[in-house]
């Protein structure tokens, strides 16, 4: 087999297709990580693919290949570099080794059986008391989110009656006067009463959005199975309508379906659309491109030395729009953080998308190029873990 440093394979001989089950069209123009386990892509990524560029060559490497019917078959591979017509690339020799292997499994389970007497007691007495340890620790963590849950659910009481009452009160007031005869004939008062309703809206607008930001955190509504295509087509009607622009385009096609709250995923999509369309660049016709694939992702994100594979989404809505430094990545995704000044917004969108996702046990991220457009990074579970 031949592959380059792209990792795309060129070539691929008879006896390997016949070990994975492929025929060389399958093969060739794939990723090499494609064939190869999950264990196995990353041992290629931090220890294969850098000492044979590092060295020219590596010897005995002991792989996982994935066969077109999900099989690992255990490889040892042979591999060095060399140019071909001006192109350099890696040619690697594969030999199935399942004599190996046995022998190793054999060895292994033997050395197993025999530290298993002596281990077994510290072991228990090890784990029992991590097990306690755990317990504590999630026991702490559950009283705090049923602690803060009715924090919210107080704050969005506050946030909908309790400021929304005073702010109503003091329009109606700013407004009596703004039409009282004493101050008709005062240009400055008039100002002055001008002043108070524009911040009397804003007012309103902060507690909306407040009250927006903390509703999501409800989750009163159950994850389903939701269509993302669907959830797009009204995303973006709901964000012309909002916004009462309309002299854009996004190109989106093949969205999956997956687990959500359809709300929620719905409010994403929404707020992505409105965060490109008060970033646009004035000098182009705003244009949003959304792409999804299915991709393996660790499902422990706070977690170390945790891994567990699943199905997750990968979102990529990247727009050509004004973008901004690189620096700034993550403070746009903060409460009330913006960067242009000249926007509507209030600085709560990027947030917002942040919260819907992780309620979704997936993660988001910005990369930006100032001037050049902006891309946002969505990873969603395809499916929701059954205990959650």
């Amino acid at each position: 087999m031949a592959f380059d440093d792209t990792g795309k394979i060129n070539f691929v001989n008879a006896f390997l297709c016949e070990a994975l089950g492929y025929t060389a069209e399958e093969l060739i123009g794939q990723s090499f990580e494609r064939i190869l386990t999950i264990s196995s892509r990353l041992f290629y990524q931090t220890h294969f693919f850098p000492l044979l560029r590092l060295n020219g060559k590596v010897s005995e490497i002991f792989l996982m290949l994935r066969s077109k019917t999900a099989e690992s078959i255990p490889f040892m591979i042979n591999g060095h570099r060399e140019v071909i017509g001006g192109q350099v690339l890696n040619l690697c020799a594969c030999f199935t080794v399942w004599e190996r292997q046995k022998y190793e499994n054999e060895l292994l389970e033997s050395k197993k059986i025999l530290q298993k007497a002596l281990e077994e007691n510290v072991l228990l007495n090890s784990l029992k008391s991590d097990l306690e340890k755990n317990q504590q620790q999630l026991d702490q963590q559950i009283s705090m989110l049923i602690q803060r849950s009715h924090e919210y659910v107080q704050l969005n009481k506050v946030l909908s009656h309790d400021l929304q009452e005073p702010i109503r009160k003091i329009g109606i007031y700013a407004d009596i006067l703004h039409h009282s005869e004493k101050i008709s004939t005062d240009t400055q008062l008039k100002a002055y009463t001008q002043r108070i309703f524009e911040t009397v809206e804003r007012l309103r607008e902060l507690t909306n959005c407040l009250q927006q930001f903390v509703s999501v955190e409800s989750h009163e509504e159950e994850f389903a199975t939701v269509q993302l295509d669907t959830l797009l087509a009204e995303a973006i009607q709901e964000a012309t309508r909002v916004t009462d622009f309309t002299d854009f385009s996004v190109e989106a096609a093949g969205l999956p379906q997956i687990e959500g709250r359809a709300s929620q995923i719905g409010m994403l999509f929404r707020e992505l659309i409105k965060n490109a369309i008060e970033n646009r660049n004035p000098t182009s016709r705003l244009h949003i491109r959304i792409g999804a694939a299915i991709v393996e992702e660790n499902s422990y994100h706070a977690s170390k030395n945790k891994y567990r594979y699943t199905d997750h989404v990968k979102l990529e809505v990247k727009d050509n729009g004004m973008g901004f430094e690189k620096r700034y990545s993550t403070y746009v995704t903060g409460l009330f953080n913006k960067l242009n000044s000249e926007s509507k917004g209030m600085g709560m969108g990027l947030a917002l998308c942040r919260q819907i996702v992780s309620n979704h046990y997936g993660t988001l991220s910005i990369q930006a190029v100032e001037g050049s457009g902006c891309t946002v990074l969505v990873m969603l579970p395809v499916k929701q873990p059954e205990n959650l």
